[in-house]
């Protein structure tokens, strides 16, 4: 079992590369900017030594300005990292999960339950989400059947 900072900088490599997963670059431009200016203008000069860190991490959770300045080092790092989500999510998970759910189609700029929902989904292959396929066998096609099928399944999806 992790502790302190060794958990919070393995919970921002996993956010960091799940972005960076998604393509979502104007965003993470936008997170380092921020960081930057706000470590020099903090001048905070932490390495993320992650066990050296650890150590000292009950003490520097009681100050916010510290804890804060920690985070910050640990997305800074995160994102300097050159690992891909894959071997990120490969490591983290001890090598029990191998390969990324490629089905799901990843969307940008998406509101936090969706992105977690959607984290289960590309990682997991978990979805709430999944739909339901109903087989009818029609003989012939025709187009007033085809209405009828059409309006049926918008009924059946909006519930």
């Amino acid at each position: 079992m992790q502790k302190g900072a060794e958990e919070e900088y393995f919970a921002n490599l996993f956010a960091i590369k799940y972005f960076q997963y998604k393509n979502e670059d104007l965003f993470l431009q936008n997170i380092e900017k921020w960081i930057d200016n706000l470590l020099l203008k903090y001048n905070v000069g932490l390495k993320n030594d992650v066990m050296r860190l650890n150590k000292l991490f009950e003490r520097y959770t009681l100050d916010l300005r510290t804890y804060a300045a920690l985070h910050f080092v640990s997305i800074k790092d995160s994102l300097e990292n050159k690992r891909t989500f894959e071997e990120v999510v490969y490591l983290l998970s001890g090598g029990k999960i191998k390969l990324i759910n490629k089905s799901i189609i990843l969307k940008k700029g998406i509101n936090r339950d969706d992105l977690i929902s959607e984290c289960l989904a590309v990682l997991f292959g978990m979805t709430k989400d999944i739909p339901v396929v109903k087989i009818e066998y029609l003989g012939e096609l025709t187009i007033g059947k085809y209405e009828k099928i059409d309006k049926r399944h918008r009924t059946i999806a909006s519930t």
